[in-house]
């Protein structure tokens, strides 16, 4: 939203300096209006006024009805390389003032100064730039009765005869039209009209409107097109978009609003590309500020949501500069008929269509008191979403450290019920490298199947380096159903040899829903069985590889079930090599082969599935507990059996008569004295008398 700012008053900045130009002459008469045509001329532009009166006494120049007109050709080369000379974008601009009035002007070489320069009523820009004959954009801006103190401008020294230019060389001027300097500057209000249309023949067709409006505009302290503090009491921006016969309409308004530290010569030079060295930084916009933002989002067909913010900051916004052109990617996107074939369109697009988005970083952003209305077109069928605040900080091409929701809540969900969350944050996420992705991306997005012939190279090019996220506080309740609930939900994921994770952390606690969403069927007939009809889990995993000593440790997965128990498992292996992670479809096999078992261990701790539920399933197999109980022993002791191994097998028995006579907690141990390849352990299950001891197993209740 606050771009579009910048760009309105860049546009009235022009307006202020063509019109105040004519203050070259520090006298009236001939002499004066012949330097100042002097001055226009050595730029290329022509001009016409009504009057120029200047009053000695009081060193007022007064200057009426001046227009200003120019143009001229844009080089451009967003043709592929066949050969063919691109045809130069051609541009004319126009600008009127009605009545203008400078004090204390002065005059040093180039550069023009003034205590005081004011002019009243509606000051107008308008101008196109037709590309190849198929596409013009228009606009027309306004600035209603502006002031501006101390204004100072420096005019640059070009070469008027050059037909057709680079937008770098016309930089130099559009820098000293964009870029004046003074105290301060007020105007009553500014409006524009931005049209683009595709050209066919005499024909035209709108695919872009935008309209922009400011009010009581008011910018303190510009040097050199850096703006100290930039405010207005209210604005508001319309757009219109016309693709493939389809229209969508939006926009937004907002309330008294500010930018704080905005580089405006920064972004112009960004985009031109050759003035900062590409990959450095440079800062945009140190604050923006705007209060009761509102806006209108189609959703889909008869769907349309309405968005209110009640204050909206942005802080620390960046530009890097990178090696595009963003004349030849607006010119692709709208010219397509300019390229030699659709996939050379397609690829170019796609890849310099990330670049754009790789310039910006944000430091932070923060909104608060947000609402969201969802309803049919009709106004049938409303609800609302409340949010109490959205927080970002850190979002570059690199990743996003923190992006955060708190207090989400809809009091009345269609056909009944309401849901909230206290928290939701995405963090931690590093994005994968640039360049190898892209050439993915094209092979995938022009045949989505060749995603199977390389998954995993897929997977290591676009995954994201590291992930997190994190849910507190969350509840939904249907009318008819049970609640469903969430006390934590936390996942982070990062890996130092894509594709695959080599750092996992789960932890979800507390999560609350109705039995019949256990999908698996034995378990959900054991929990109906016990007398569940909702449950209550929590589970944490921590999975981790070291990639200096090959050490692989799942430090801990533990699933517990309120009213049932804790199951909690932990391992180690080691000489687990990188390519597990980097091929696990190809040498990720034979690394696993070579792995070595170090240790591990299982337990189960009770927490009502014995010392409750044995007696509920003998009930429903018919017969007393104790007489279930003695023949879940003996099941126990046949597959005990099974493994040939005496001491193995008595054991086994004792550790469960044991723990079915008074539950509390079975653990079971694996510790070999020295670590064992998963080769020998697989070997071993022809014999599996042997295992035992090659594992050095222990079993042990309470």
């Amino acid at each position: 939203m606050f771009l579009s700012t910048i760009r309105q008053f860049a546009v009235a900045s022009v307006v202020v300096l063509l019109s105040w130009s004519t203050s070259q002459a520090q006298t009236t008469g001939k002499a004066a209006f012949d330097a100042y045509l002097d001055t226009l001329t050595d730029l290329g532009l022509t001009l016409s006024v009504e009057a120029i009166d200047y009053d000695q006494d009081a060193d007022v120049l007064t200057v009426k009805e001046l227009v200003v007109s120019g143009g001229g050709q844009l080089l451009n080369d967003f043709r592929q390389d066949d050969g063919e000379t691109p045809s130069p974008a051609a541009f004319s601009f126009k600008i009127r003032a009605d009545l203008c009035k400078l004090e204390g002007f002065a005059q040093e070489d180039r550069t023009f100064s003034a205590s005081l320069y004011s002019c009243s009523g509606s000051n107008g820009l308008s101008g196109s730039v037709t590309f190849d004959e198929a596409l013009r954009a228009q606009l027309w801006h306004f600035t209603d009765n502006f002031e501006a103190l101390n204004y100072r401008v420096s005019l640059p020294v070009i070469d008027n005869k050059a037909e057709a230019r680079s937008f770098r060389e016309w930089r130099p001027l559009v820098h000293a039209l964009l870029l004046p300097s003074f105290d301060l500057m007020t105007a009553d209000r500014e409006h524009s009209d931005l049209f683009v249309n595709r050209l066919d023949g005499e024909d035209e067709e709108l695919i872009l409107n935008q309209r922009v409006m400011r009010k009581q505009l008011r910018i303190q302290n510009s040097r050199d097109g850096y703006w100290e503090r930039m405010e207005f009491e209210l604005g508001s921006t319309e757009v219109l978009a016309a693709v493939d016969e389809s229209v969508s309409e939006g926009g937004y308004s907002q309330g008294r609003s500010e930018l704080l530290g905005v580089n405006f010569s920064a972004y112009l030079d960004v985009l031109a590309g050759d003035r900062i060295p590409a990959g450095q930084d440079v800062q945009l916009v140190e604050t923006a500020v705007e209060r009761n933002v509102r806006t209108t989002l189609p959703i889909d067909e008869g769907l349309e949501m309405d968005i209110s913010i009640d204050k909206a900051e942005t802080r620390g916004v960046s530009l890097r500069a990178r090696s595009f052109d963003l004349f030849k990617l607006a010119t692709g996107m709208m010219v397509p008929r300019n390229w030699q074939t659709e996939t050379a369109l397609f690829d170019y697009l796609l890849s310099e269509s990330f670049q754009f988005a790789r310039i910006f970083s944000y430091g932070g952003l923060d909104y608060s008191g947000l609402k969201l209305d969802i309803a049919d077109t009709s106004g049938r069928n409303e609800f609302s979403i409340f949010v109490d605040s959205v927080t970002l900080s850190d979002l570059s091409s690199n990743g996003v450290d923190d992006l955060t929701v708190s207090g989400i809540r809809i009091p009345d969900i269609p056909g009944g019920g309401s849901a909230r969350v206290d928290r939701a944050s995405l963090f931690n996420i590093e994005f994968a490298e640039y360049e190898p992705m892209i050439p993915v991306l094209k092979a995938l997005l022009s045949d989505i199947d060749s995603a199977g012939a390389d998954p995993v190279g897929m997977f290591r090019a676009v995954l994201p380096r590291s992930l997190a996220y994190t849910v507190e506080g969350a509840d939904l309740d249907l009318p008819g159903a049970d609640d469903m609930s969430i006390g934590k939900a936390h996942f982070s994921a990062a890996t130092s040899v894509p594709p695959l994770p080599t750092r996992i952390d789960i932890d979800y606690r507390d999560i609350r829903h109705p039995l019949e969403m256990v999908s698996e069927g034995q378990v959900k007939t054991l929990l109906k069985t016990l007398g569940f009809s909702e449950i209550v889990w929590s589970s944490q995993t921590r999975l981790h590889w070291d990639e200096e000593t090959l050490d692989l440790q799942l430090e801990k997965l533990k699933v517990s079930i309120e009213g049932l128990g804790a199951l909690e498992i932990d391992a180690r292996f080691a000489n687990v090599s990188r390519a597990l992670f980097e091929d696990p479809l190809g040498q990720g096999e034979l690394a696993l082969a070579m792995a070595q078992f170090v240790n591990a261990s299982v337990s189960f701790r009770d927490a009502g599935l014995v010392a409750g539920g044995l007696g509920k399933i003998a009930a429903t197999q018919g017969m007393p507990e104790a007489v279930f109980r003695e023949a879940l022993l003996k099941q126990i002791d046949e597959a005990a059996a099974q493994v040939q191994n005496k001491t193995f097998s008595e054991m086994v028995n004792d550790a469960a008569s044991t723990f079915l006579e008074t539950p509390g907690e079975l653990k079971a141990t694996l510790t070999p004295r020295t670590p064992v390849p998963l080769t020998h352990i697989l070997g071993s299950m022809a014999a599996p008398q042997t295992l035992p001891d090659l594992l050095a197993v222990k079993i042990e209740a309470n």
